[in-house]
């Protein structure tokens, strides 16, 4: 192989600089193209059918009645659950011996992560962890009566 050093502009060959310059209109052929990005289906949407979409006023016979109901609306729009919270009052009545009046039912990927402790006697795989803070919940909450 032999490489040639040119300095000046008088030592390029005219066929060099007129490939060039095809190549600078090769460049505005391509600049002076559109494109036409993908058009994507838009998002589905939660459609109320046969009231299988929670939505406020809604009302349960229990707790567990409204688990199992956002649950399978869950299962159905690609998501799990999990019970998150429960309120609790002081004050138990006859009616509710538990004192629950208040329960939180979220998605199984809401919050952060806690911090992982560190073992060194046994080494442990690292494993990317699922929750991303995702705000899917229901607030479920009993009825004064």
């Amino acid at each position: 192989m032999s490489f040639e050093v040119r300095n000046r502009a008088d030592d390029w060959s005219s066929e060099l600089l007129t490939n060039y310059a095809s190549m600078l209109e090769d460049d505005d052929l391509i600049n002076s193209l559109t494109f036409q990005e993908e058009q994507h289906d838009p998002l589905p949407q939660a459609i109320n059918i046969d009231g299988w979409v929670p939505s406020q006023g809604q009302i349960f016979n229990s707790d567990d009645d409204a688990y199992e109901f956002y649950c399978s609306f869950a299962q159905r729009s690609g998501f799990s659950i999990r019970r998150h919270h429960v309120y609790r009052s002081k004050n138990q009545d006859e009616g509710n011996l538990s004192g629950v009046y208040k329960r939180e039912f979220v998605c199984h990927r809401s919050g952060v992560p806690k911090p992982t402790k560190v073992n060194e006697v046994e080494s442990q795989r690292n494993r990317k962890t699922s929750r991303c803070n995702c705000s899917a919940k229901l607030l479920v909450t009993r009825a004064k009566n």
